[in-house]
Order: C-alpha cells, then sequence, then structure tokens
C-alpha cells in the first residue's frame, strides 16, 4: 500500500501534462498530509449530507424511478413529507425507501419507517468528518469553502440565476464557438 501511494504522491507532484484526476474517500481526516498539501490536488470537495432541497430532488427522481410518484397537488404534499421526515438522510437512503417500498408493494410511509439512516448509526464520526471539513474543502453544494451548518440555498441565493423552463421537445440551442484569428 506504502508503494501505492508513494508512486500516487510522485505523480501526482511530477507529472507535465493536462490530467484531471478524481479521487473519492469516506474518511478524508485519514488521507496523509502529503495528499491534501497544495498542488497535489487543484480541490478538495466535501460531500456533506443533503439539504432540504436536494433531499427534494432526491425524493423526486427515485420516486419517478420506481413509479411511486403520486399525481398533481398530492405529488408535492408527498414529497413536502418525505423531506421533512428523512432530515440528515443520504441520497442511497432515500434510494431505499423507494425500493422497499416498490418490491414489498408497501406504503411509502411505511418503507420510511424501516430505513435506519447513517447519521443515526455514526453520527459521532459524521460530526467529526462536518468539523474536520469547515473551512478545509470546498462544498459540493455551493460556490466556497465549506462551512458546517450551511446550507446551499443560504450560499446561492444571490448566485443562482432564475431557472428557465424547458420542454423536452425543444432543441437544444446551438452552440456558435467563436471563428479563429485569419480563418474565413
Amino acid at each position: 500500500m506504502k508503494r501505492a501511494v508513494g508512486t500516487l504522491l510522485t505523480y501526482l507532484n511530477d507529472h507535465t501534462t493536462d490530467v484531471f484526476v478524481i479521487g473519492t474517500v469516506n474518511d478524508v481526516s485519514a488521507l496523509p498530509p502529503e495528499f491534501t498539501r497544495a498542488e497535489r490536488f487543484d480541490a478538495i470537495f466535501f460531500v456533506d449530507l443533503p439539504s432540504t432541497e436536494e433531499r427534494r430532488l432526491i425524493w423526486s427522481i427515485w420516486l419517478g424511478y420506481y413509479g411511486l410518484a403520486a399525481d398533481g397537488e398530492e405529488k408535492a404534499l408527498q414529497i413536502y413529507d418525505l423531506v421533512n421526515r428523512s432530515n440528515q438522510w443520504t441520497g442511497s437512503e432515500i434510494r431505499t425507501a423507494c425500493r422497499l417500498a416498490a418490491l414489498l408493494d408497501v406504503p411509502l410511509q411505511e418503507s420510511v419507517n424501516q430505513v435506519v439512516p447513517l447519521f443515526t448509526t455514526a453520527q459521532e464520526k459524521l460530526t467529526a468528518l462536518q468539523k474536520w471539513a469547515n473551512g478545509r474543502c470546498l462544498s459540493a453544494s455551493y460556490p466556497g469553502r465549506y462551512q458546517t451548518g450551511k446550507v446551499a440555498s443560504e450560499a446561492t441565493q444571490d448566485l443562482v440565476a432564475p431557472r428557465r423552463s424547458v420542454k423536452a421537445a425543444e432543441p437544444p440551442l446551438p452552440i456558435r464557438l467563436p471563428k479563429k484569428k485569419g480563418a474565413r
């Protein structure tokens, strides 16, 4: 293992080509400090538990995937209730609740009660990771450094442009590249 780590560190330090290296770890605090120094990686992002808005989007995706979404106004109420019941849940736990409801043919409320979130089983470890990442990493949810307790909606309320609704049948906009100098 030490040899593999040494080889990777040497490559990250000495490469002369433009290479985009992406790595993931479950516990970034366990990485040797050599990995987190400047010039090894351009940025270290912290992916926190999903915010309320992120959970809303995740529920919408998995409810649709498993064919569990209600119709019309009931859908909005369904998602509102599920988002509130899934505070501190990961996207995987949301998917599990939807998968259980579909596989076992039980109401979503029942399947939600069967999921024990990681935050319940490993709260101390997750809290320690959040504390470690505070100010040390960029947030994966909003621009800038990660701040414990800050949610994407607070960080981006002035930065997010209004969304334009796009119909599925609408053709994509053409991309026009600038002409090279000297080209006709």
